[in-house]
């Protein structure tokens, strides 16, 4: 077997020693270029052929697949040098009667993480719905993450990963990306909008097929406008005034709809893409026609598509207040309200609600 000696790369970053590589310890190889990944694999000995193939088929099948290129003494040479073709481990898989998948993941440093497959995003093909942390600091009262509190955040790596391996278990060509699972994806914005640029240059995703959402932070808003490639840009809204929102969603003390309307108009404005509104139903709390024609006032003229979708149930103690789910028809009539008063607006369907994976589901369990 080829000595373990820190081997020196020539690739689309110039030449290095591995020593001198990153930003991500230990060394992971999923986010680096091929061309990288291919000149690491010659400095353990892989023909300049094998190398390229092994570096393409990490990206296209991803890394439990393209590992099984490699004879056991090539792997080896990887491990013992303490190098890592993924980040992640999937320790667990639940798959729902509606096809969608919830993965969690145990990372490098023995902490979890969630991701989940969504089949048929919205008639658009399969969608894979990324954590950008390990829980969330925000404290949103209806969501299950929110009430884990924040652990750690996810590197570039971890969540690129995260999509590898659903992409790998969907039957369909998964095409768009949503940063939609654990955690506030514009507290983690710079490892956000670098697994962005690999998403786009490894898998060929459009940033209009790639969906970040927030609580409502504006700066950082302002800076994901103006970053290389600007995804589509998802608010979780909830309500349509200060006192409600404010009791759903803490952050929203501090940065009130005066603040956060100004900026989602700015985001749409810079990146000449519509926002998409996202409105969870609470039974008995921001459900009632009056509250749907106060969103659409709210909302009048914001170039914007409104999602809606009903609570999902969580399954984690809290001592704060108890939701549920309004019923279908309930939900029917608060969008129908929205689309006379002129809103492109829709009902999502309960994707994943059933295995834990739909909407604030999410809590490691």
């Amino acid at each position: 077997m080829k000595s373990a000696a820190t081997p020196v790369l020539t690739g689309a970053c110039g030449s290095f020693s591995l020593l001198a590589l990153p930003q991500e310890s230990p060394f992971v190889a999923i986010g680096k270029s091929q061309d990288d990944i291919a000149a690491l694999g010659m400095g353990f000995g892989l023909s300049a052929q094998k190398a390229a193939r092994f570096a393409q088929a990490l990206y296209a099948e991803g890394p439990e697949i393209a590992a099984r290129q490699l004879s056991p003494e090539e792997y080896a040479s990887w491990i013992q040098a303490g190098y890592h073709f993924s980040p992640l481990t999937a320790v667990e898989e639940s798959r729902g009667s509606d096809g969608s998948l919830r993965l969690r993941c145990r990372l490098l440093d023995g902490r979890t993480s969630e991701a989940v497959l969504i089949p048929d995003a919205d008639g658009l093909g399969p969608a894979a719905c990324l954590s950008a942390l390990a829980g969330c600091a925000l404290g949103c009262v209806f969501c299950g993450t929110g009430r884990l509190g924040f652990e750690h955040q996810l590197k570039p790596s971890d969540m690129l990963a995260m999509f590898a391996a659903l992409r790998a278990r969907s039957p369909r060509p998964v095409m768009r990306a949503a940063f939609m699972g654990q955690g506030e994806p514009l507290m983690n914005l710079a490892h956000v909008i670098s697994a962005i640029a690999v998403l786009t240059r490894e898998w060929s995703l459009s940033p209009a097929a790639i969906t970040v959402s927030t609580a409502g932070l504006p700066p950082q808003m302002a800076r994901l406008a103006q970053s290389p490639l600007p995804p589509t840009l998802v608010v979780s809204l909830h309500a349509s005034d200060d006192t409600l929102r404010q009791r759903l969603i803490p952050v929203a003390r501090k940065w009130p709809l005066s603040a956060l309307m100004p900026a989602v108009r700015e985001y749409a404005r810079v990146t000449r893409r519509p926002v998409t509104i996202q409105y969870m139903l609470l039974a008995d709390v921001n459900d009632a026609p009056e509250q749907a024609h106060a969103l659409g006032t709210l909302l009048r003229d914001l170039p914007c598509e409104v999602a809606l979708s009903r609570y999902n149930p969580v399954n984690v103690a809290s001592d704060g207040p108890v939701f549920t789910r309004p019923s279908v028809v309930r939900a029917q009539e608060f969008l129908e309200i929205l689309r006379k008063d002129g809103l492109n607006a829709s009902l999502r369907a309960d994707w994943g609600a059933e295995i834990d994976a739909g909407c604030g589901q999410l809590v490691n369990r």
